[in-house]
């Protein structure tokens, strides 16, 4: 056997071996991003975030900034246009929720709200979950797809909303999804996250 030859062979048996390693990385990267995410979501059942709004349905179609504040089961939402402008207040739980707008304070069920305010039906109170990258409890799911070695949701189709989760990044220490796609039928949203902050069960509790 050539001198030459046996370079050679060594150089490939190396570069696989590296491939190997940089695979089995990855997948413990990926496993630990999971744990890690999990175990903190757990711990968690508040959070303010940040970002824009784009809504669609078969009439309309718009943007706007967004503030969420999650307490529990009840959000708090403000959502306005460009520099502040039609700033509206929405709160509630999944079943009832109430808007504040322009002074006048208006009554009824999330999607109804959300429609009058948007033009696009959308179900605030599961929501919570969604932008968590995470399907509703209570609430069958299908067609649930998953980023490669790993347990982290790419997308999943639950009360006739098609969800998609993507550009993922570290907040508090909980792998989230920055971008938040859904659509069912002629409505559509994509939620584009800014920031995020983590509000942890004992500061709602009072005991923190």
């Amino acid at each position: 056997m050539s001198k030459k030859y046996t370079q050679k062979t060594l150089i490939v048996f190396v570069l696989i071996l590296i491939s190997s390693c940089s695979t089995v990385q990855i997948a413990k990267n990926q496993d630990q991003i999971s744990h890690t995410s999990s175990n903190n979501l757990s711990k968690s059942s508040g959070f303010q975030l940040f970002g824009k709004l784009g809504f669609k349905s078969s009439s309309t179609a718009g943007s706007a900034r967004f503030d969420w504040l999650q307490q529990l089961n009840m959000y708090t939402i403000t959502i306005s246009g460009p520099l502040g402008s039609n700033r509206a207040i929405l709160k509630g739980n999944e079943f009832h929720a109430e808007m504040q707008i322009q002074g006048q304070y208006i009554y009824g069920s999330p999607q109804d709200l959300s429609s009058e305010l948007l033009g696009a039906s959308l179900p605030l109170g599961l929501m919570r979950f969604w932008v968590m990258g995470m399907p509703a409890p209570n609430h069958s799911f299908t067609k649930d797809t998953f980023y490669k070695n790993s347990d982290i949701y790419s997308g999943f189709r639950q009360l006739d909303w098609q969800l998609d989760f993507s550009r993922h990044k570290f907040f508090d220490a909980m792998y989230l999804p920055t971008r938040i796609q859904g659509s069912n039928q002629d409505h559509s949203f994509t939620l584009i996250i800014k920031n995020w902050r983590n509000i942890p069960n004992e500061k709602l509790s009072g005991n923190g």
